[in-house]
């Protein structure tokens, strides 16, 4: 991702240019440059294709149809298509930002005064 984080969940559809009925997807997820899964998935040529990774543990998604060779990083590669990709993330640092309690108190404090004001000048 973008801003360091790693991703938790992706998933997106996908299909091949090439049209054998027998062709795969070949994936791997590497963390940090090591493998942490890696497989294929089957490409149905007439329905849409899902392929989707959850519960994070990897930085890194390689990805090609098995046409030519039997791994990721090997063979000849055909046009491999992937659309409407979703992804969640990590944020660094762990979490959102959530105001603290005391931002809260000063703000409604703010609020009071400034009705306070608001009062005093519509006496006037």
């Amino acid at each position: 991702m973008t801003g360091g984080g790693a991703f938790t969940d992706v998933g997106f559809n996908y299909g091949s240019g090439f049209t054998s009925s027998d062709l795969t997807i070949l994936y791997e997820l590497l963390n940090d440059g090591a493998t942490v899964l890696s497989g294929s998935a089957f490409l149905s040529g007439s329905s849409v294709n899902y392929l989707g990774f959850s519960g994070g543990g990897f930085d890194t998604i390689l990805l090609r149809d098995s046409f030519g060779g039997g791994s990721v990083r090997d063979g000849t590669y055909q046009a491999l298509a992937i659309d409407n990709i979703e992804t969640q993330g990590t944020i660094e640092g762990g979490s959102a930002a959530v105001p603290e309690p005391s931002s809260i108190a000063l703000f409604l404090a703010g609020l009071a005064g400034f009705a306070a004001m608001r009062r005093r000048r519509a006496k006037a």
